[in-house]
């Protein structure tokens, strides 16, 4: 089995939870699918705690962070961005393992990466249902079976038969699909949803769990007035980073 974990964002106490999670569903295998910096306190933590991962699939929030060039982002961005590249300057260790990172891992039954397979500047949204020449391209350039982050929302789109002639693109949330197993029948693209800044209205860590075709999601509960307060003592980082984490939002 492998874990699948995305967009950690430098939340040191979220990315804790989920691994003394991983730890307890006895799996040593980990994915990460990128992020691993950005809104959050503990940057250099969080990607020291990860340097062991499996595969470790590059945001754009890690790519921007280990660049000397500014990306198309707001100021406001910009400046919580200034602010991770001078806490990663000092620690070439760290560095290194962002840099050590891949655009995405494709192979023929599997696909990881972080936004899309050849960049990780686009999206992915419950709404592309509607859109799916975008869904299809994304498999065409993958796998049948894909898993992706960026969005920070835990759902699955996939494919199925409809009146027994042709396939349609469907969409489920994590709460539609549960607990258990999912098995897709045809091509699935999982998203996985997000350890340190949740965008699904729900404030528990969110990452998956790959057995073979078959995955499940699992909400783990953290701290997350502790990483609250951290954001609001430092003058760096805005207050709102720390207020959407109680909301999942």
């Amino acid at each position: 089995m492998q874990a699948i974990i995305s967009d950690i964002h430098g939340n040191l106490e979220a990315l804790k939870a989920v691994i003394s999670k991983i730890d307890l569903l006895g799996i040593s295998r980990i994915v990460c699918l990128g992020d691993i910096v950005g809104y959050g306190p503990n940057p250099v933590e969080c990607i020291h705690l990860l340097k062991d991962c499996e595969t470790i699939v590059t945001g754009d929030w890690d790519a921007a962070a280990v660049s000397t060039d500014d990306p198309c982002w707001s100021p406001f961005l910009l400046e919580q961005l200034r602010w991770v590249r001078d806490e990663i300057a000092g620690d070439h260790s760290a560095q290194q393992i962002i840099k050590s990172g891949c655009l995405a891992k494709l192979t023929s039954d599997v696909a990881f990466f972080h936004a899309m397979p050849r960049d990780f500047s686009d999206w992915i949204f419950p709404e592309d249902v509607f859109t799916p020449q975008k869904l299809d391209r994304i498999v065409e350039q993958s796998s049948s079976l894909a898993f992706c982050g960026h969005n920070h929302l835990a759902g699955v789109h996939f494919k199925t038969t409809r009146h027994f002639t042709t396939k349609q693109w469907n969409y489920r949330t994590f709460i539609e699909v549960g607990d258990d197993w999912f098995t897709p029948e045809g091509p699935c693209i999982c998203s996985v949803g997000s350890v340190g800044q949740p965008r699904d209205s729900d404030p528990r860590a969110s990452f998956v769990v790959l057995r073979k075709r078959q995955f499940r999601f699992v909400r783990v509960e953290y701290d997350h007035e502790l990483t609250a307060d951290k954001i609001r003592t430092n003058p760096r980082i805005r207050d709102v980073h720390a207020d959407r984490l109680s909301q999942g939002r």
